[in-house]
């Protein structure tokens, strides 16, 4: 890939929500074969214990560092803009490029995936005509929890405008990055509190399709993106650092999660005892989830900053779809899944050609598509 030294500094970070964005459409390909988690179209499996303990992993991990960093990511540029604009311009601004997307998902692309379900035979809709049943979905509010992946887009809305509330304009002031102790104690503190608001909201209990179960670790992501910009945090990581953070979470998040599957009576007992309970093996996993968000987020971005700061022609064109590719992936997959859906091969194989069908078609569907539309590409 021909590239070249880039005076723009923020490449890297373009790049960083791409790779996590592609992360996240593998995540959701897992859960339609694994069932691990809810989606909307789940394709039974006959699966091996590996192959399970596998989708396990990747939705495990996966989930456990992606959400967080693109908030962290989404705030650093949110406390950019804000400095650049006044409270009434930033605040419209946000409306416009997160609220219209996600009012596109819940009005038009999440209806039209489940008529797109229901014409496969896989779900019941209560009218035969989309129309009526588009009629129906919003007079009786079904709408309200139908945000999809964009409970994201959502929830950054309301820190945005909750931020410029209270918030004050900043220049960028280097402060020194915080040390290894510090990051430690945040993590288990972030740990800490993501365990006690799962006491009352455990994983999976939603709020207007929100996740409030992990939303201790969203929120200290956002405030700790605010900071970073303005404390100019992200070009202080040094690469050594971020290299053993970022091998460090690897390596021992997947050999502690395995010990917490193993030791935990997970195996015996079913997930659900990691879920929000009064017991050690809900609080380690808190915690586990922690260490990784913070961990890979140190260690992503002060590795792609001093080994991908470079301007590529195709990586540029992929960084300026991908938020396109998170607001209809969601449609593009569960269309791809039911066009294979008769395919018989191991279910990991088709995993990774859904998933890499998934991606190439939604690149392309908004590059050439999506983004050609002038009303689409100012929101997306």
């Amino acid at each position: 890939m021909h590239t070249i030294k880039s005076n723009y500094r923020d490449n890297y970070i373009d790049y960083l929500r791409l790779i996590t964005i592609v992360a996240v459409v593998i995540l959701h390909t897992v859960l339609t074969y694994s069932g691990i988690a809810n989606w909307h179209y789940i394709e039974e499996q006959e699966m091996s214990d590996l192959s399970k303990l596998i989708s396990a992993l990747v939705v495990t991990f996966i989930n456990g560092y992606s959400m967080g960093f693109l908030f962290l990511i989404a705030a650093y540029y949110t406390a950019k803009s804000y400095a650049k604009k006044g409270k009434k311009e930033y605040i419209t601004g946000r409306l416009y490029r997160l609220g219209l997307p996600v009012l596109l998902f819940v009005l038009f692309i999440y209806p039209l995936t489940m008529y797109l379900l229901y014409i496969a035979g896989e779900k019941k809709v209560p009218k035969d005509n989309f129309l009526l049943y588009l009629k129906e979905y919003i007079t009786t509010g079904q709408f309200l929890d139908s945000s999809g992946p964009l409970w994201f887009a959502f929830a950054l809305l309301i820190f945005s405008i909750i931020y410029a509330m209270i918030g004050k304009k900043r220049e960028v002031s280097a402060k020194h990055l915080p040390n290894t102790s510090i990051i430690i104690l945040t993590i288990i503190l972030v740990g800490t509190v993501s365990y006690l608001v799962r006491l009352v909201f455990p994983i999976g209990f939603e709020f207007l399709n929100m996740p409030l179960s992990n939303f201790a670790q969203h929120i200290a992501s956002f405030i700790i993106g605010i900071k970073a910009y303005q404390y100019g945090w992200f070009n202080q990581v040094r690469y050594k650092v971020a290299k053993r953070w970022l091998i460090g979470s690897i390596v021992i998040g997947i050999i502690s999660w395995l010990a917490l599957i193993v030791l935990g009576g997970v195996i015996e007992h079913g997930d659900y005892i990691l879920k929000g309970k009064l017991n050690w093996q809900s609080y380690v996993y808190a915690v586990w989830e922690s260490f990784i968000s913070f961990g890979m987020s140190v260690g992503l971005i002060g590795f792609f900053r001093e080994k991908f700061n470079t301007e590529s022609r195709l990586m540029v064109i992929l960084s300026k779809n991908s938020f396109s590719v998170y607001v209809w992936h969601t449609l593009v997959l569960v269309a791809v899944s039911l066009l294979m859906r008769d395919l018989v091969i191991y279910p990991l194989v088709k995993m990774m050609l859904v998933a890499g069908t998934t991606l190439s078609l939604c690149f392309l569907l908004s590059h050439y598509v999506f983004r050609a539309l002038p009303m689409l590409k100012k929101i997306m």
